[in-house]
């Protein structure tokens, strides 16, 4: 079973590159890691060093990367982008059934943005990267590609978080 850790965007992100996103992870993993305190913490330098991005992208499909930030090459992340309108509404309303019983002006801000996406970002992380620093790396991840659409990121179990400067800010918790 997999958790989600996702980047909403309301404008389309111009450069999303893996230099672009190792950079934003960078800039934001070991303040991150302070807040998230994964039970397998390590040093955030030691976690980049390793950090390699891998484009398994089908001809004409979604870009599909996997973030092999771990020392066993079989162990990754997969982030995958959606830019289709149809797919990103689709993701969107998935999303908004989560907060349907949630009011206030958190819930409608999350509200705006969802009605109003036009690119989402989903990092896929299996349990053992939630005890791990795939946690505080996709944190970052999602926060590097939302700051770049100026939205929102949402993390299962976590709720729903505005990225500012190389923190997190949370806006409404599930």
């Amino acid at each position: 079973m997999s958790s989600w850790v996702r980047g909403i965007a309301t404008v389309g992100v111009k450069g999303f590159t893996p230099e672009f996103l190792r950079e934003g992870i960078r800039r934001r993993l070991t303040l991150l890691t302070s807040l998230f305190c994964p039970e397998e913490k390590e040093e955030a330098e030691v976690v980049l060093r390793r950090l390699k991005i891998r484009d398994v992208s089908e001809p004409g499909g979604n870009l599909v990367w996997l973030l092999h930030y771990r020392e066993e090459p079989d162990q990754f992340i997969r982030l995958e982008r959606w830019q289709d309108a149809d797919a990103v509404r689709d993701e969107a309303e998935e999303l908004m059934e989560f907060i349907e019983d949630h009011s206030g002006p958190g819930a409608d801000q999350v509200r705006t943005v969802l009605q109003n996406a036009k690119e989402s970002v989903a990092l896929a992380l299996t349990v053992s990267d939630l005890t791990s620093m795939g946690w505080p790396l996709a944190i970052a991840a999602a926060a590097c590609f939302a700051e770049a659409g100026g939205e929102l990121l949402q993390a299962d179990g976590s709720g729903w978080m505005r990225p500012v400067g190389p923190k997190v800010e949370q806006l409404l918790e599930e």
